[in-house]
Parts: C-alpha cells; structure tokens; sequence
C-alpha cells in the first residue's frame, strides 16, 4: 500500500452556511498544527505517517486570508535533521509559535518571525498552554513543586522584544534535562 502524496488542504464552514469551502488549496507538506487569526492561516508541516509521532522535513507556514484560496504559503527552512513531534502552536499574523520533540526526549518552544522566518528558541520552557495576542506571547508553565495540579506561572513575552527573546535557533534542539527543569525528577 502506497502512501497518499505529501500535501494538505484546508476545509472550512462557507460564511453562507450552506456547507464548506477550499481556505487554502495547497500546503506543500502535511499540516499537523493549525492555527489561524483574521488575517493569517499558520501551522506546522512535515511529510510523516502520522502526526502524533513524527514528521520528517519539519518547517513552519503561513499564507496571508487575503491572498484567497490559491495563495502559495511561506514555509520556514527545515527545522530539524531528524523527525519532530509538533505540539501545538499559535499565531498573531506576525509570529508563529509551536512547541515539538523529538522521540529521544529533546523539547523545544520555538517563536518565529513569519516574515523572513527568524526563528528563536526559549531555553528552560516548555509551556503546558500557550497563546498569542497581537503584542504578546502568553506561556502557561507546568508545576515546579510539589503541587503537580496548579500552574505554577504565566509568563507574558513582549512580541516588540523578540530578537532579545530566547536564543536564535541554530536547528539543534536541547536535551531534555537542559530545557524541562521545571518538573523535579
């Protein structure tokens, strides 16, 4: 059994009601986040078998609403020489946010620049929830005590202080023990 071909299409409700409609013909890999705001539809992609366990040639995209339904989404470099997991991710038309790993337990929360796909890593976090506003990146952490069932903080990253965010990103993830120290072994 073959598999089908790498790509996705994107479906949804016609403002008329009256069934679905093509919001974007042709994401070049398969889309496994999905996150939209008013003017920009963003995910992740890769070209994998399944999206709870690894996507090969993993990248971000973006495709502006207003460019229509044959609009040819950005898509960010390869992030990664080796599959990646994608978690879930956000967006504000500007930014890109998602979370990913790989199965030998390396986590990474990456903020992109959609413009130019500038990538930045936020070393030490791994966000339970995350979301996104249009000036600010919200992170929900995990526990750090021994109250494992309460957040233990909201983080708010100011969006106009990217390039002082995080490390860039140099296609290497971190191991685990380096960027998830916020649950005690």
């Amino acid at each position: 059994m073959s598999k089908a071909a790498t790509g996705s299409r994107i479906r949804g409700w016609a403002e008329d009601r009256r069934g679905v409609r093509t919001v974007l013909e042709n994401v070049p890999g398969d889309v496994c986040e999905f996150t939209m705001n008013e003017t920009h539809l963003a995910g992740t992609m890769g070209d994998g078998f399944d999206c709870e366990w690894v996507q090969r040639e993993p990248r971000f995209w973006a495709a502006r609403r207003s460019d229509g339904p044959f609009a040819t989404p950005s898509s960010s470099p390869v992030l990664f020489d080796e599959p990646l997991t994608f978690m879930g991710s956000a967006t504000n038309g500007t930014f890109l946010a998602a979370t990913a790993a790989t199965r030998p337990g390396q986590w990474g929360f990456f903020l992109a620049r959609i413009e130019g796909w500038d990538i930045r890593i936020l070393p030490k976090e791994y966000p339970a929830w995350f979301a996104m506003t249009s000036k600010y990146l919200y992170a929900m952490m995990p526990p750090r005590n021994e109250y494992h069932d309460r957040v233990s903080e909201i983080r708010r990253y100011d969006l106009e202080e990217f390039d002082q965010l995080g490390e860039p990103y140099q296609g290497v993830l971190r191991q685990l023990g380096e960027l998830y120290d916020l649950v005690p072994c």
